[in-house]
């Protein structure tokens, strides 16, 4: 998968975790930044 699919993932569960925690604005900065990171980290395998 492409870093766009891995962020679009991250932004997905962030924002279930926001509702969760009752802040969706942080949690899809987490899980952008959650996305990004498993993007990076598997970009490289193919």
């Amino acid at each position: 998968m492409n870093m766009g699919t891995w962020i679009a993932i991250g932004i997905g569960l962030g924002a279930g975790l926001g509702v969760a925690m009752d802040n969706p604005g942080a949690g899809i900065a987490i899980g952008t930044g959650i996305g990004a990171a498993l993007g990076a980290a598997t970009s490289g395998s193919g």
